[in-house]
């Protein structure tokens, strides 16, 4: 047996998933086949920023005609800073595969904002389209106020548990870091799955159902874009 295959299996007996206090104590190794797959999949996000931009936009121009006061609209605000959070992190995330940017420069101080201020948003979004289909003002702001509480919880205790592991400060830490962000992000996928399912059934059981078919593209397009949403989440740990 070379050294080769000898480093091989090596590698493969040990790795991140299988050790959950490895998980999160740094960068993994960037492969040469990465750089190809990283540059294929960020081309196309350029192309899918662009369309998004074009629509975000669109639905910007259509609230300042009719209101002239975008403070006034949520949903425009929490609409732009979801598209720059997630350009940011795509461009971040394609110059650290490449080699560009090493990963524990970027972990604590960029990373970990972006990631919550993109959560707060896409909740955010969620939450406003679910509210405009509730006839009970009461219940939406229940929802609403609820939201805030839950993911304020979470990004709290995130921080809490994130920088002491990433700072080193003992084992334990890191252990406890790599078990709490796979609970975070099955907490935020199940919240996620469940608005939108509410609001699919809002489609379906206040408009649909009322007679307004022209919504049933809305209920389908709505049903596909929960399975691609959901299915982009649920990774093996």
């Amino acid at each position: 047996m070379d050294s080769s295959s000898v480093s091989l299996s090596s590698s493969s007996s040990v790795s991140p998933g299988n050790d959950p206090s490895r998980a999160f104590s740094g960068p993994l190794p960037v492969l040469g086949t990465d750089t190809g797959l990283a540059t294929f999949f960020f081309g196309f996000t350029i192309a899918a920023a662009a369309f998004t931009f074009l629509q975000g936009l669109k639905q910007t121009r259509g609230v300042w005609s009719r209101s002239k006061n975008l403070d006034r609209s949520p949903y425009i605000i929490m609409l732009w800073l979801e598209w720059t959070t997630n350009g940011a992190m795509a461009i971040i995330a394609y110059l650290h595969i490449t080699g560009s940017i090493p990963g524990k420069v970027i972990s604590i101080p960029t990373n970990r904002p972006l990631a919550n201020l993109q959560i707060q948003c896409i909740m955010g979004i969620l939450v406003n389209r679910v509210s405009l289909l509730m006839f009970d003002p009461r219940k939406s702001r229940r929802l609403k106020w609820s939201v805030v509480v839950l993911l304020g919880i979470i990004n709290l205790s995130g921080f809490f548990i994130f920088i002491p592991s990433q700072l080193g400060v003992n084992p334990t830490w890191v252990y406890v870091d790599a078990i709490w962000d796979r609970l975070e992000k099955t907490i935020f996928a199940v919240l996620d799955l469940g608005l939108n399912l509410y609001f699919i059934h809002l489609v379906r059981s206040n408009l649909i159902e009322n007679g307004l078919s022209r919504y049933k593209m809305l209920y389908w397009i709505n049903l596909a874009m929960v399975f691609v949403s959901i299915s982009l989440d649920v990774r093996a740990p």
